[in-house]
């Protein structure tokens, strides 16, 4: 309905006159007269894609690749991403908050279970401390002999590994960092010099709970990662300093081209995936081996989320995986123990409570990302209708959101009044319907506001070739 509306306009036989745009009056007299005071049509692209570059390149931290993988393979999923964070910033948003989410709950989790072993290892030292202290009189009766002399270098060893234990018990705590490791196919089953597959966050707790599984310290994870705080303070100041710079032409009324209009609007979303994934490893490549056998079975809790895929064709597999990483459902259907590396979008099982919160987050910030869009409402465009698409895709971006908002609504609704089977139902399948034909239409305003971003810079108003006279901010006489 919104392309057809669209076309009758485009197309229409009075569709020139249809739509006024704002006169060029209004800049003119704010004409760039002085160089050292001006920019170029270079200037502004280079900073905004610079920035988005920042954003949608290295904000985005991946999942481990499979150990054998190919370097350009390892380039081209990242290259996908990089697409994916171009056309939906937002689906980037939902994987970083629930992987975030669950690399909490798994440190906590494996955190306790690694302190009450240690709890239960002291309590057998105790109970044995006067066992050690028998052999060590019983040492220093016989120190004469070879046997004594051992006994007590064992004894000296064994207080020794016990106090520098003691020294590195930090070092083994779990921390985020190590949710995010676990998530990301950090830890990788070895059968001798052959990788099998990764483990899984159950796989991994039942190692740490045994006392099978040490993991590295935070610090040699950080060592894995290709960056640190400070390159991921870099680009946090990049993008906090386009976005003063926004500010401060919109306080002097200078007019903000359309690519930064967009570039401000992708800077939003990933300024809130960096900090969600401040604490992931980024681009790591190795994995941690761990030694045993093959299992023979998935875990309980991978096997109950099997899927039957027989009578389906190709392509409907392939529209049903991609449905399912939208709405954060692909990881019921993830069986690690078969694959060779963790899949893209992978969020390590989050549970209902954890998808709701990330959908919530998502959902607001998708709506200022629609919003910053319309601050170029009233913007001089080359031509009506560059305006009015930019106008009718501004709204499309906006719009889809409330449709997400409708639906959690209807899901919170029946969570706790438990609403009539078939009220429930002839309310979720319009929205569904909504949902999964707003895609196309939400991908194709997307691609246009950046294709348009790119073609107004041919003709912008005089103003917009101004830069901010950042003197005018410093108290003066």
């Amino acid at each position: 309905m919104l392309l057809l509306l669209l076309l009758y306009h485009i197309l229409g036989p009075h569709s020139v006159d249809a739509l006024p745009v704002p006169s060029l009056d209004h800049y003119i007299s704010s004409t760039c007269f002085d160089l050292r005071s001006c920019r170029t049509v270079w200037n502004i692209v280079w900073s905004c894609l610079a920035t988005i570059f920042l954003c949608a390149w290295v904000a985005v931290h991946r999942n481990m690749p499979d150990p054998t993988s190919r370097w350009y393979t390892v380039a081209l999923v990242r290259a996908g991403i990089t697409v994916w964070a171009l056309l939906a910033p937002e689906l980037i948003l939902f994987w970083a908050i629930q992987q975030w989410l669950v690399a909490g709950e798994i440190a906590d989790i494996n955190e306790r279970a690694r302190k009450g072993r240690r709890a239960v290892e002291e309590q057998r030292v105790a109970e044995g401390g006067a066992g050690i202290a028998k052999n060590a009189s019983t040492a220093k009766e016989a120190k004469n002999t070879w046997e004594g002399e051992e006994l007590l270098r064992k004894t000296d060893e064994g207080i020794v590994e016990r106090a520098s234990k003691e020294l590195v018990d930090d070092d083994e705590k779990w921390t985020r960092t190590h949710g995010f490791f676990v998530i990301m196919g950090g830890f990788y089953l070895f059968d001798g010099k052959k990788p099998m597959h990764p483990l899984s966050r159950y796989q991994v707790e039942d190692l740490v709970q045994r006392g099978l599984l040490v993991p590295p310290s935070e610090r040699e994870i950080k060592d894995k990662s290709k960056g640190d705080s400070l390159s991921k303070g870099f680009v946090l100041v990049q993008v906090v300093w386009f976005v003063i710079q926004c500010i401060a032409r919109r306080i002097q009324h200078l007019p903000i081209t359309e690519l930064e209009v967009v570039t401000l609007a992708y800077t939003t979303v990933n300024v809130a995936i960096y900090g969600f994934w401040w604490y992931k490893p980024l681009s790591v490549m190795c994995p941690v081996p761990v030694a045993g056998q093959p299992l023979d079975a998935p875990s309980e809790h991978e096997v109950k989320f099997t899927f039957n895929w027989g009578g389906w064709g190709q392509w409907q597999v392939a529209m049903l995986y991609f449905l399912k990483i939208i709405d954060g459902s692909q990881d019921n259907i993830t069986i690690l123990s078969n694959k060779k590396q963790v899949p893209t979008f992978y969020a390590g099982k989050p549970n209902a409570v954890q998808k709701t919160l990330a959908s919530v987050v998502v959902i607001a910030v998708a709506m200022i990302f629609g919003s910053i869009h319309c601050i170029a409402w009233l913007s001089v465009f080359p031509s009506r209708t560059e305006q009015l698409l930019w106008r009718v895709s501004s709204i499309a971006i906006l719009g889809y959101p409330g449709i997400l908002v409708l639906g959690l609504l209807l899901e919170t609704f029946n969570l706790m009044y438990r609403i009539n089977r078939t009220v429930y139902m002839v309310t979720r399948i319009p929205l569904t319907a909504l949902f999964i034909l707003g895609i196309p239409v939400y991908v194709a305003a997307r691609i246009i506001l950046l294709v348009l971003a790119f073609v107004t810079l041919r003709s912008l108003p005089s103003a917009a070739y101004e830069t901010v006279q950042w003197t005018s901010f410093i108290p003066h006489i």
